[in-house]
C-alpha cells in the first residue's frame, strides 16, 4: 500500500521499497509466512524517513471457503535521530463467497509510536478473475510515513477500484481513495486520490 500527504510548493521527493516474502505449507492445512519491509523515502535536501516492517503469521484453512489466522507485526521508523517502534498482535479470517470474490480481514491490538493502544485493521472485498470484470474495496488503519511529514503518522485509508479487460492481453482499471492521517507534530490532513491504470501481459492473463 502507498500513502499519500500534502505538500504546498513543487518539490522533488525519492522513494524506495523492497518487500520481501516467504510462506510455507508447513501442513496440508496450515502455513506459515513471513515478510520483510523496507521503505526510505525524502524530499531532496532533507533527511531521509526509513520504515522496516516485519510481519510473521500463522493461517489455518479450515473448510474450501474458510480460513483463520493469526500474526505480529512490529514497525521502526527513523527519522534523523529520532526513532519510534509500534507493536501491533492481529486476528483474521478470509472466506470465499465464490470462487473469484473473497472478504479478508486482519484486525488487532497495536501498541503505537506514541505509546497508546490503537485498532490496526487491514480489509478487502475483491472480486479476482482472468478475462473477467473485477473490482476490490480496501480499508486499512495503522502506521506509516509519509513524505515531507516528520515521525510515524497515524493513517487511515479506504480505497476502491475497478478493472476489466479490453482484449486478452491488456486490461484497464481506474481507482480512487481518501486518506486521513495524523502526525505526531504537525496536525491532519485529509487528501482525496485517484488514478487511471492500464496493464498489458505478452501471455495474456
Amino acid at each position: 500500500s502507498s500513502n499519500t500527504g500534502l505538500l504546498f510548493g513543487r518539490q522533488q521527493g525519492l522513494r524506495w521499497e523492497i518487500n520481501p516474502s516467504v510462506a510455507y505449507q508447513l501442513r496440508p492445512r496450515t502455513t506459515i509466512a513471513a515478510l520483510y519491509d523496507r521503505t526510505t523515502e525524502r524530499i531532496i535536501g532533507q533527511t531521509s524517513a526509513f520504515e522496516d516492517i516485519g510481519r510473521f503469521t500463522v493461517t489455518r484453512q479450515k473448510t474450501p471457503r474458510t480460513s483463520f489466522g493469526m500474526g505480529y507485526s512490529v514497525r521502526h521508523f527513523i527519522n534523523g535521530d529520532e526513532t519510534h517502534t509500534s507493536n501491533a498482535v492481529l486476528f483474521g479470517s478470509t472466506y470465499a463467497l465464490t470462487p473469484p470474490v473473497t472478504f479478508q480481514i486482519m484486525a488487532g491490538p497495536r501498541l503505537s509510536s506514541r505509546q497508546t493502544l490503537e485498532p490496526d485493521i487491514s480489509a478487502t472485498f475483491a472480486r479476482r478473475q482472468a478475462n473477467g470484470i473485477g473490482y476490490a474495496i480496501d480499508v486499512w488503519r495503522g502506521e506509516s510515513i509519509i513524505l515531507g511529514v516528520t515521525g510515524p503518522v497515524e493513517v487511515l485509508s479506504a480505497t476502491s477500484g475497478l478493472t476489466w479487460p479490453i482484449r486478452r492481453t491488456v486490461e484497464m482499471g481506474v481507482r480512487g481513495g481518501l486518506f486521513d492521517s495524523t502526525t505526531l507534530s504537525q496536525g491532519k490532513a485529509r487528501v482525496y486520490h485517484a488514478e487511471a491504470v492500464a496493464a498489458w501481459s505478452p501471455r495474456g492473463p
